[in-house]
């Protein structure tokens, strides 16, 4: 069975290490025995990390992915407990499930998400599922979007920027020299990747010194 989920990733950070933006939104298309990626897209969104744009960034992307394979399930990054977001109503029983700030939020967002759910449904016949974070498929999205993001933000220190990022929970990068690589822990063991990079960008790798299992990555420019 293929499965099409999507999430965003990798933010830039301010000196007291809180996000300014949001940089990349990723879409991955995974077989579920298998759990491998066998489709996968990005793109740059540089979002606010407390607005809305991100999740409707990602349901662009999952449309995208319901145009070209025909998914059996599309997995948003919005908890709640699996919610069908094609027959979701403002005045359904989730309401229960989030907290007064995440009710305000979905109030705002839910028209479009269920709009887009529904032109997906269209195209493929996928159940559209509010499952967030618990969906392995989104995980693997999540460390997509952090390659994606980290693929952009080298680009931008060639050009001579210092930058300050936070990479997702649970993932590690290495400098190798010519590559970076991503290290990141799934449900069914460790995700890697090598990220080209020219040898002269210097990379220094800590733990986020606020919020564990997290890690802070600086790109700096270096001299050629």
């Amino acid at each position: 069975m293929l499965i099409a989920a999507a999430d965003s990733g990798v933010a830039l950070l301010d000196e007291e290490y809180a996000p300014l933006r949001i940089v990349a939104s990723a879409a991955v298309v995974v077989d579920s025995e298998s759990r491998r990626v066998v489709w996968r897209t990005g793109k740059e969104v540089f979002s606010d990390p407390r607005g809305r744009s991100c999740i409707l960034e990602e349901l662009k992307l999952l449309l995208r992915a319901a145009e070209l394979f025909e998914v059996k399930e599309v997995h948003v990054d919005i908890t709640l407990g699996g919610e069908e977001l094609t027959t979701i109503t403002l005045n359904g029983a989730w309401r229960k499930k989030v907290s007064k700030e995440g009710l305000k939020y979905l109030e705002e967002i839910l028209p479009e998400v269920s709009r887009i759910a529904r032109e997906i449904r269209k195209l493929c016949g996928a159940r559209v599922l509010a499952i967030g974070k618990e969906s392995w498929a989104i995980r693997l999205a999540e460390i997509s979007a952090c390659i994606y993001g980290l693929k952009h933000l080298l680009r931008r220190a060639y050009n001579g920027e210092k930058l300050r990022v936070g990479l997702p929970r649970k993932c590690l990068v290495e400098d190798r020299g010519e590559c970076i690589l991503l290290r990141a822990e799934t449900p069914f063991g460790e995700y890697r990747e090598e990220i080209p990079k020219l040898e002269t960008l210097e990379i220094r790798v800590y733990e986020n010194p606020l919020v564990e299992e997290f890690y802070v990555v600086e790109i700096l420019p270096g001299s050629s």
